[in-house]
């Protein structure tokens, strides 16, 4: 069996009326500065629907969102507009389950970052998976971000703060994390298979019955298109956040031979979009984009 995309038939609603509830606290939560973190994320169902081509670049849309967090400490603002300009990410919908999965999503796209020279590694040499010797592995070391380092854990939520990230590895230093390409790479891994498991299928894609666009996706206006019925197992995601992940395993799969470019429109969407050697360089993520600029 070999798995090669998404699904391209699937979708998923944005989300509209969102707003954080009121929840009850412990004397003890209110002293660490938790009471905003048990609340539930209430919405309901957009009309509008997003495709996976749409958004093929959606963790690292999710990773800028976080780092503003961290800068301004707004989780509120960052989880509203998250939920009406992409959708829910968590199942149970609660601030602090959002905030973890956030973080953690962050933290591993970052790593990876500095894997590929991408970002803001884009002036350092990108390290070849395949070309690294298994007996230096833990020799070569690499600077990644710590999040506690921002100046936001020094404000009012601190320590709840520090805690969620301080999951991410634990006893790896404090004024900041050098740490062997190999624990890197194992925690990256630990990470994405965690959230692969909870939240994406295997499933075998519909029949070919009509031609397809350049995504894979149905097109009803090609019925005339001579297709062959052939049976092809694509990755389901049960969520948004599987979405997330599988985005995240792809720019892991294929580093360092993959880079992201902004969106003609990114100024308005934020999106990036991905570049590979044999890929087609497109210029808009989506249509909605190419009509805003005409």
């Amino acid at each position: 069996m070999l798995v090669t995309r998404i699904n391209p038939d699937w979708a998923w609603p944005r989300a509209k009326n969102v707003a954080i509830n009121k929840s009850t606290t412990t004397d003890r939560q209110s002293e660490l500065g938790m009471s905003s973190m048990g609340r539930e994320i209430s919405y309901t169902d957009g009309v509008k629907e997003t495709t996976p081509h749409e958004r093929p670049a959606l963790h690292r849309s999710l990773m800028r969102s976080f780092d503003q967090y961290l800068v301004d400490g707004d989780h509120a603002h960052m989880i509203v507009d998250w939920y009406e300009a992409h959708g829910p990410l968590t199942i149970d919908g609660t601030v602090d389950s959002f905030l973890e999965e956030a973080s953690i999503a962050w933290w591993v796209t970052n790593v990876i970052d500095r894997f590929g020279g991408i970002g803001a590694y884009s002036t350092e040499d990108a390290i070849h998976p395949d070309k690294v010797r298994l007996f230096a592995a833990d020799s070569l070391y690499l600077d990644v971000p710590n999040p506690t380092l921002k100046k936001t854990f020094m404000g009012k939520f601190s320590r709840s703060r520090g805690e969620i990230v301080a999951k991410l590895v634990e006893n790896f230093g404090s004024e900041g994390w050098r740490l062997p390409y190999s624990a890197l790479l194992d925690q990256t891994i630990r990470h994405i298979n965690l959230y692969l498991d909870r939240n994406v299928t295997l499933i075998n894609e519909s029949p070919w019955d009509m031609g397809r666009d350049r995504f894979g996706k149905k097109d009803p206006s090609r019925t005339d298109d001579t297709t062959t019925h052939r049976i092809t197992t694509v990755a389901q995601p049960r969520n948004l956040s599987g979405y997330i992940w599988l985005r995240i395993q792809h720019q892991l799969e294929e580093t360092p031979n993959i880079n992201y470019y902004p969106c003609g429109n990114f100024e308005d969407c934020g999106q990036e979009l991905p570049i590979m050697s044999d890929v087609s360089r497109r210029k808009w993520c989506s249509n909605a984009c190419r009509m805003s600029k005409k």
